[in-house]
């Protein structure tokens, strides 16, 4: 491990730590809790809906299911926020549920009618790397391992894209398109795309765009929640 990576590990894991055993707040409402008080778990609980995302164009080629767990609002968005951006880690365990309903979910629905699909693997959208260095640790990556689960390591960043942020739909899907690269090794795999928000589906489509080009078939993807943002060249309600 590179002296860069042994960083990146001790400070999550510092974090992780530090954020289960000290009294703190409430991640949800900020109330004095040593991580989520009653009420804010209960606002976890998942109500899952698909939304089918789409790029430029109305072709069914570009369109992609997405089954998410819960509406990025409230107490979501602020239990959301502080996990990715807050350093608080110890959120990931209650994150991590509805997370995984939303992988259940996809994973119903997709083998409906095919008895004998072959497995199907997970892959998350990646991190930057100035968003590692930044939080120190991959907060989709934690929600996975809390979840049991694990992700390929199929994608990477090739570079070139500016902040999504302040973008609408289709900037997004022009400025992240050709910014992912897939291995060779996803030829031949089927998979569901992981991510933690749902905003336009930009950047699962990127992650898609990659993963068929080396040969994949993605079935669909999962996110803890979605934004409800709607937008010309965007995602719409399936």
């Amino acid at each position: 491990m590179t002296d860069g990576g042994i960083g990146q590990w001790l400070s999550g894991a510092m974090r992780e730590t530090f954020g289960v055993i000290l009294p703190t707040q409430c991640a949800g409402c900020g109330r004095p809790d040593d991580s989520f008080c009653a009420g804010c778990v209960a606002a976890l609980d998942p109500h899952l809906l698909v939304w089918t995302v789409r790029g430029p164009g109305d072709d069914v080629e570009a369109r992609l299911e997405v089954s998410a767990a819960l509406d990025y609002a409230g107490v979501v968005r602020a239990a959301l926020i502080a996990f990715k951006d807050g350093g608080r880690t110890g959120a990931a365990r209650q994150l991590a549920r509805p997370l995984q309903a939303a992988i259940d979910h996809r994973l119903a629905l997709t083998r409906t009618g095919e008895p004998d699909a072959r497995e199907v693997a997970l892959q998350q959208v990646p991190s930057t790397r100035a968003a590692l260095r930044r939080r120190g640790y991959d907060p989709v990556g934690l929600l996975l391992k809390k979840a049991g689960l694990r992700s390929m390591k199929l994608l990477r960043h090739r570079g070139g894209h500016t902040d999504q942020a302040g973008l609408g739909a289709k900037a997004r899907w022009q400025n992240l398109h050709g910014s992912l690269v897939a291995d060779r090794a996803a030829a031949g795999l089927d998979i569901i795309l992981v991510d933690d928000i749902l905003t336009t589906g930009a950047t699962l489509l990127e992650a898609r765009r990659a993963l068929t080009a080396a040969g994949a078939r993605v079935l669909g993807a999962a996110t803890v929640a979605h934004t409800g943002r709607r937008a010309s060249g965007g995602w719409n309600p399936g």
